[in-house]
């Protein structure tokens, strides 16, 4: 995470090189006030850092925890110093131990998953964004049209009094690519079985499929996928390992409304200002049929939500500028940011000395709370 001042590292990735040194006891009387923190997002930092090192961090600091599938905040956000909380998969319900609720919420910041670091996903959508200059594809009715095309089409065949076939009708308009394993949430089988999965005796066998990647379990490379995806005016992204899920900023990077789940305590703004469709949690996916995928598709496009927006501020939240310049600010720090003669954008940091080799917290003895 290239905004923090000093990092807590679970696994080694040999993909990315860090800016930020590791947060290690000895480091802890340097802290300077407003310093960015990167925690892992995993169980063991959480509790290595709140019960180890935060006890001898003395400045008000911003946290960030991503990198991982672990829920956010994991524990321990009643903390005077604490200014903000940045975290992925953030779950609110996990504040029930805290006494002042309103206050603990008001620290934590829903924080985007975002694209993978184990996979090749940003080289090939960053030409799908040149293509459009980076400019928001949802924006006024006529970035819409596409939308409000396939449902006026849908009227007027209703109206003529002729047969919509669901089934097809979701399937050509509905992106459906997501792995399966052991640890993937239940609502991905189903769903994939419900759309993708059946024998050549069934009558959805009649379907002829619009391409090769949608409701395949092939491998396909992030191109073949975002060729395929680009295509399609929805896309179905249900929890991955954790709650939020790699493949909606992919959809919503390629002007594709992603269909997601919300948890129990709901997404606590994390979608706000982007044209996401969640579904509250709890849906029953066994008796959810595609007449019901139909009506939910259809009734979003066709809203006022939709349509009289512009999803400006959620599309520049799709990006780590916004990200630096929001943080920058919680931490006290907005007149570091720094603008070159060609209007890059820079911003000051603390480099903490000497540098030394990585500690991981993946290694046994290491992090001990």
């Amino acid at each position: 995470m290239d905004l923090a001042d000093v990092h807590v590292q679970h696994y080694l990735n040999r993909q990315l090189d860090f800016f930020a040194p590791t947060l290690t006891p000895d480091l802890l009387p340097c802290l300077q006030p407003g310093v960015i923190i990167h925690l892992e997002n995993h169980a063991t930092i959480s509790d290595y850092f709140f019960r180890v090192l935060r006890k001898n961090i003395t400045v008000p600091y911003v946290l960030i925890t991503s990198d991982a599938d672990e829920y956010s905040p994991y524990d321990y956000v009643d903390d005077d110093l604490l200014i903000k909380w940045y975290g992925s998969n953030a779950d609110i319900s996990r504040l029930h131990h805290i006494k002042d609720k309103t206050k603990a919420k008001d620290k934590i910041v829903p924080f985007p998953l975002g694209l993978s670091k184990h996979h090749d996903q940003n080289r090939p959508l960053t030409k799908y964004l040149k293509l459009r200059n980076y400019t928001n594809p949802f924006r006024g009715l006529k970035g819409k049209q596409r939308w409000t095309d396939w449902a006026t089409s849908l009227s007027q065949r209703e109206k003529d009094s002729k047969v919509i076939d669901t089934f097809a009708e979701v399937r050509d308009v509905m992106f459906m690519k997501y792995g399966i394993i052991k640890v993937s949430h239940e609502m991905r089988t189903t769903v994939f079985n419900n759309l993708c999965n059946y024998t050549n005796s069934d009558v959805r066998s009649k379907y002829t499929p619009r391409e090769p990647v949608s409701c395949h379990m092939d491998n396909a490379t992030p191109h073949q996928t975002y060729i395929a995806a680009s295509t399609y005016l929805f896309g179905f992204s249900p929890p991955g390992v954790g709650w939020d899920c790699y493949r909606t900023y992919e959809l919503l990077l390629l002007g594709v409304i992603p269909i997601v789940v919300s948890l129990k305590s709901g997404s606590h703004g994390l979608f706000d200002g982007l044209p996401v469709i969640e579904l509250p949690y709890g849906t029953d996916f066994t008796a959810y049929s595609t007449e019901d995928f139909l009506r939910l598709m259809r009734d979003y496009v066709t809203s006022a939500e939709f349509l009289e927006r512009d999803f400006d501020d959620g599309w520049e939240r799709l990006f780590l500028q916004n990200w630096r310049r929001r943080v920058l600010e919680d931490a006290g720090r907005k007149k570091e940011v720094m603008t070159d003669e060609n209007g890059e954008e820079y911003y000051m940091a603390w480099e903490y000395k000497p540098l030394q080799p990585r500690i991981l917290c993946s290694e046994k003895e290491n992090c001990k709370s």
